[in-house]
């Protein structure tokens, strides 16, 4: 199954994810939903590869992104993203810049279940939770 914007919001809500915002991105046209844990921390859900139009549009791909502004110890940071990096592979954290990057692709060519998705992103929001705890900032 591919999904838009309505199964996406559909699914965050089932897991008790607040949709804070909804919009397309100018780029592809794809959904940019933004979401809020109870367990810490705000992401975005990204529409990737989309295709189609109005309702019809549906997404072979889910990007996962939550940020953060990066402590200023340079090296308190590069040991928290390796922690972070070997602790959960699941998510890859990167810095661009004075920002941490927390990320998650999902790849649904030829179909995902509701299921697998749903425990995607009940992953993604288990690890931002940890990151939002352990956080040196």
């Amino acid at each position: 199954t591919r999904y838009d914007a309505a199964g996406i919001e559909s699914m965050a809500k089932e897991l008790g994810l607040a949709v804070v915002s909804r919009t397309g991105r100018e780029e592809d046209g794809g959904p940019n939903i933004r979401l809020s844990s109870a367990k810490g921390g705000e992401f975005g859900a990204f529409g990737v590869s989309c295709s189609g139009d109005g309702a019809a549009r549906k997404c072979d791909g889910i990007q996962l992104v939550a940020s953060f502004d990066a402590p200023a110890d340079a090296a308190e940071t590069a040991i928290y993203i390796d922690e972070v990096n070997a602790t959960f592979s699941v998510t890859k954290m990167v810095q661009l810049e004075n920002r941490l990057s927390l990320s998650r692709y999902l790849i649904m060519d030829n179909g995902v279940s509701r299921g697998n998705l749903l425990v995607n992103l009940q992953i993604f929001e288990e690890v931002l939770g940890y990151v939002v705890e352990a956080f040196p900032g």
